[in-house]
């Protein structure tokens, strides 16, 4: 990803790749080893990757890789919010629900 661009810039392009089932399920897996949103993330991310390794330019790819795991931290702690909504009160304890 270029320097000074966010995130959430708008994505204007779109590449059309044809997978076979195997490659897919990768793609998937890759998915919940980043903790990417979806497909497109996943892709873009290991593209980003690549391109960082090919140029040399460590400083981006730990850049990147940061990024990669605060995603992932924010997709866990969603989790274990999900799952703290599901737990009952605790008995005589605060009415609360806390998985802390």
């Amino acid at each position: 990803m270029p320097r000074g661009r966010t995130e959430r810039s708008q994505k204007s392009h779109v590449i059309t790749v044809r997978l076979s089932e195997e490659e897919y399920e990768q793609l998937q897996s890759l998915c919940t080893n980043v903790g990417a949103r979806n497909t497109s993330d996943a892709t873009r991310m290991a593209l980003e990757s690549l391109a960082y390794e090919r140029t040399g330019d460590r400083d981006e790819l730990v850049d990147q890789k940061l990024r990669q795991l605060e995603r992932r931290i924010i997709v866990l702690t969603g989790k274990v919010e999900e799952i703290c909504r599901t737990l009952p009160p605790r008995p005589n304890g605060p009415q609360e629900r806390s998985c802390s």
